[in-house]
């Protein structure tokens, strides 16, 4: 896989498949839907920004065990839209950038602008890292997919690693 992404992201795909109809119409409409119910305290942006507790350890040091509202992790620049969240992801070779977020949908907001624009964020609110392998543990169930798939670690335990080099054409 190229993206993996937990957390917010993946909750948003759980309930966005649990439509029974994807499609962009139906992405937007969900997006908007938790949108207009944040101020009230509506239960689908509480399903969708649902943190998740979990310690990552990297090959350069460990992440503390704490609430993370999403990680992501991409060998990529660009997850469409023109959004290049992960400027460093051919910082090295044979690694990934790895990207936490740690704040809420205001914080997440924000930060949209410079996501969209390629350009470094909060290392308060998005810590991040480059590193070849990144295992994550948690007490709990790890929901997550990879390029679009879900999977759930019923362990508690996720480990990413880079593999060989693959050239496309």
């Amino acid at each position: 896989g190229f993206i993996f992404r937990n957390g917010l992201v993946a909750n948003f795909l759980e309930e966005y498949y649990a439509t029974g109809n994807p499609s962009p119409t139906t992405a937007a409409v969900l997006l908007a839907r938790a949108i207009m119910e944040l101020p009230v305290g509506g239960e689908l942006p509480h399903r969708i920004v649902r943190p998740f507790t979990a310690q990552i350890e990297m090959d350069e040091g460990t992440w503390e065990e704490r609430d993370y509202t999403a990680v992501l992790a991409s060998t990529v620049e660009q997850i469409g839209l023109g959004f290049r969240p992960f400027i460093r992801s051919q910082e090295r070779d044979h690694a990934f950038h790895l990207l936490a977020v740690t704040a809420g949908p205001l914080g997440i907001a924000l930060e949209l602008p410079r996501i969209r624009l390629g350009l470094a964020t909060s290392q308060k609110n998005f810590p991040s890292a480059v590193t070849g392998r990144a295992v994550f543990r948690s007490s709990e169930p790890i929901g997550y997919t990879i390029d679009g798939d879900m999977h759930v670690a019923k362990d508690g335990e996720v480990i990413l690693e880079t593999g060989p080099q693959v050239e496309l054409i």
